[in-house]
């Protein structure tokens, strides 16, 4: 038996327009709600970019000061070490010296050779990670920053590294007699260091290329003025074998 459904009051034609202009009003509104959110989504993006873009600023100034300050800790090995191995037992306490300041007054480290120790951070990439922000980034871009921060925890590995390495070589600040065992550990320890401060120095320049290739806008940051003063801070600590190097981004 046929089933015979009630006509609208109006007529089908009605019926049909007034359903048409709920599903166009429903429509519309998810619509406008999608754009909404898209908007803040894309307003999100940049705020996390002017983020990374002041923590990655952080990092090049890190990595432009190992190269200024590499002559100054690589002719410090190569002294170190050629003293230790011509050494025939008496050794003279030989600290790290610094360069005098202004009032005449000569700083001596408490170790024999030390490097800047830098945090190389990561918090603000971390943070970004649990955000869900870089779901509504190009993923081209994700892997390229996630490639800089890569490269910035192997940095900050090593850095943490060398800051081991350098109690063991504490002796070598005092006057003392260098048995055989002696000499070997203060070679090894040396040889360590300068393996060290050689992939700080290149995985440096390989960071600042990556961060290059990263088209970053640094000009609200502090960076240059920064990458100035970090230059006369070494300089007045190290004296003339602190070397200029330019960054370019």
């Amino acid at each position: 038996m046929p089933i015979k459904l009630p006509a609208p009051r109006n007529g089908w034609r009605v019926f049909a327009g007034e359903v048409g202009v709920i599903v166009l009003g429903v429509v519309i509104a998810l619509g406008a709600q999608q754009f909404v959110e898209t908007l803040q989504w894309r307003e999100e993006v940049r705020r996390t970019e002017d983020a990374l873009t002041i923590e990655i600023a952080d990092s090049v100034l890190h990595a432009n000061e190992r190269q200024i300050v590499n002559r100054c800790l690589s002719d410090r090995l190569a002294h170190l070490i050629g003293k230790v191995s011509s050494n025939q037992g008496p050794w003279n306490g030989d600290p790290m010296p610094l360069n005098k300041s202004v009032r005449a007054v000569t700083i001596v480290s408490a170790t024999p050779y030390r490097t800047p120790n830098r945090p190389w951070s990561g918090n603000v990439w971390e943070a970004a990670q649990n955000g869900g922000v870089f779901n509504h980034m190009r993923r081209e871009r994700v892997a390229a920053f996630s490639k800089v921060y890569a490269r910035m925890e192997g940095l900050r590995k090593v850095n943490e590294v060398e800051h081991q390495v350098f109690p063991q070589l504490l002796y070598l600040s005092f006057d003392t007699r260098l048995e055989a065992a002696a000499r070997q550990q203060a070679l090894a320890g040396l040889g360590k260091l300068d393996w060290l401060n050689g992939t700080v120095v290149l995985d440096g320049k390989m960071l600042i290329e990556e961060v290059k290739a990263l088209r970053l806008d640094f000009s609200r940051t502090s960076l240059q003025r920064d990458l100035a003063e970090a230059e006369r801070r070494q300089r007045s600590f190290r004296g003339k074998c602190v070397q200029h190097v330019k960054v370019e981004l």
